[in-house]
């Protein structure tokens, strides 16, 4: 899932491109390996049209998607990042908290040409 600040421009995927978006641990497949998989599907190449921020929280215990996402989303927040990705567990708890003003830009399922997937 990707998502913004409440007041950002970004309002289709194809808005990301030349954006700073923040993920979760590098070793992480929910984190980072999923997320930066789907964006390239959509034609988004880290490096290239995205420029990624990566939050190494619990580097090496593959798998943690609850540190580096939440500290993906506190940049977010501040400005630091342009969206952030997250699973969707994550999302529902900063949706509804008072403190994180995000909403989704997207659905978490992308076709390869970049459009949301039904369901």
């Amino acid at each position: 899932m990707i998502i913004v600040k409440e007041d950002s421009p970004i309002r289709q995927l194809s808005d990301l491109g030349v954006k700073r978006v923040g993920v979760g641990a590098s070793d992480s497949p929910q984190a980072y390996l999923i997320p930066l998989g789907h964006l390239a599907e959509a034609g988004l190449h880290a490096g290239k049209q995205i420029d990624v921020v990566t939050f190494d929280v619990l580097l090496g215990k593959h798998g943690d998607h609850i540190g580096g996402e939440r500290e993906a989303v506190q940049a977010l927040l501040r400005g630091e990042v342009d969206a952030a990705c997250l699973i969707d567990a994550n999302y529902l708890v900063y949706r509804f908290s008072e403190t994180y003003r995000v909403r989704q830009t997207e659905r978490r399922t992308f076709s390869s040409d970049g459009r949301p997937v039904p369901g």
